[in-house]
């Protein structure tokens, strides 16, 4: 891989330590995947390591602390969600040992987060305080972030670790492979809406289901593209059409006319004809959905609403359904957001509405990963219910994370309907 005179120096030291063990990643990287050169990068996203207090977990904390000791990062960084923000342990009624287990960590990575300059946003969207530009280049972690930032908004990012995130980021650079390359980003397989589907009745959850689908169709890296979707699609919409990462590696999917880098068919393609294609209609929807659903009972124990971390849009429309009504008793309706959007919210009077119904407003914590504290033997949880077709398919396909549960799993009204009478009810015309 050719360096510059200045990236050299880096990598020799001129820099200081931490520059120059970044630099020797960087450099491992690149040529493992034979990249020609380093380039700039506007941003990174760090931590996809979630904080669960087990050994491996412990071990990555240290290598990242050791890496980032004395850092300065030369670019704008965001952070990504803890499973458990202390300021909330005593709302959601979690146990003194086990918040006081897991609050060193969390506490460690917070202060490290403070020292090297990074932006505290514990989101798993990515959103402010960015300002990306069509083919912009990246170091993204978590799944959700960076197949999100590729899609919607067409920068490069290849999906990082933690490790190569945070080098890229005290660098400034990263290895020129991958989702850097635009022959790289061009669509390999075409889902296509039968005739059957109207685009426009489709909901949210729906968005889900269908990249859940084709992900187990391709189960590989080639990137899709949906064709036959709503024009109207916004990034609320767009962010739900992520679950294919449960099945695929493609970083990077394309919606024809609402992604910048598909405004036809054709371009998304890059020219080229696909050689495969993939029909979704209301069979494979449904098909999806029983998958996604691991029991046809009724009772819910908890309602988890942010997989990804909820919009402003998302806040609103559930305020609006929980105008002036209360949630059942014993039921826990957990929504996930970032602090930015949840400080928005209760200036709105959002979170206020969401709140006095009984539900809880989770802010800087992962709403799946809460689940991985143990909290489901703690709180008795036997049946949780979710409109993320990327949480149900993480309880539903990897039950060693989540463990003696089962999963239901429907539109945001399903969710909200449940929350108020306590039973999950199946679809109907007011969807």
């Amino acid at each position: 891989m050719k360096l510059t005179q200045e990236e050299r120096r880096m990598l020799d030291g001129t820099y200081g330590d931490q520059v120059a063990s970044a630099m020797v990643l960087l450099t491992k990287l690149g040529e493992a995947y034979d990249a020609e050169k380093l380039i700039d990068i506007r941003g990174a996203h760090l931590f996809a390591w979630k904080i669960n207090g087990e050994m491996p977990g412990d071990v990555v904390l240290g290598q990242i602390e050791q890496m980032a000791g004395g850092a300065t990062l030369r670019v704008p960084c965001t952070t990504n969600p803890v499973c458990l923000n202390p300021d909330l342990a005593e709302r959601l009624d979690i146990p003194r040992d086990m918040a006081e287990e897991h609050g060193p960590n969390i506490a460690k990575l917070q202060q490290l987060c403070k020292n090297i300059g990074a932006i505290p946003t514990y989101s798993c969207h990515f959103h402010y305080p960015f300002q990306p530009k069509l083919g912009d280049s990246y170091a993204l972690t978590e799944s959700n972030v960076c197949m999100f930032a590729n899609a919607w908004y067409g920068i490069r990012s290849n999906m990082e670790g933690d490790l190569t995130a945070l080098a890229a980021a005290i660098v400034g650079k990263t290895p020129y492979y991958g989702m850097h390359l635009a022959a790289n980003r061009r669509g390999r397989v075409l889902v296509r809406l039968s005739e059957d589907m109207d685009p426009y009745t489709l909901r949210t959850a729906d968005f889900g289901a269908i990249s859940y689908h084709a992900g187990k169709v391709i189960a590989d890296d080639r990137i899709p593209v949906y064709d036959g979707f709503p024009q109207t699609m916004g990034p609320t919409q767009v962010k739900y059409m992520q679950p294919q990462i449960a099945n695929t590696s493609a970083p990077l999917f394309h919606i024809v006319g609402v992604t910048p880098e598909a405004p036809t068919l054709e371009a998304a393609f890059g020219g080229k004809v696909p050689r495969e294609a993939i029909h979704v209609g209301r069979r494979e929807l449904i098909d999806a959905y029983e998958r996604l659903n691991t029991t046809d009972k009724s009772a819910i124990d908890i309602i988890a609403i942010g997989c990804p971390h909820c919009t402003l849009e998302e806040i609103r429309e559930l305020a609006s359904l929980l105008e002036g009504r209360r949630i059942s008793a014993n039921l826990r309706v957990l929504i996930g957001t970032s602090s930015a959007v949840g400080a928005l919210a209760h200036r709105m009077g959002l979170a206020h509405t969401i709140e006095r119904a009984g539900g809880i407003l989770l802010t800087d914590m992962c709403t799946v990963g809460i689940l991985l504290l143990g909290l489901i033997r703690e709180w008795n949880i036997r049946y949780v219910a979710t409109n993320s077709a990327c949480a149900a398919s993480i309880c539903a396909e990897h039950p060693a994370f989540v463990p003696g549960i089962d999963i239901r799993f429907g539109s945001t009204r399903q969710c909200v309907r449940a929350a108020l009478t306590g039973r999950w009810e199946e679809s109907n015309a007011d969807e």
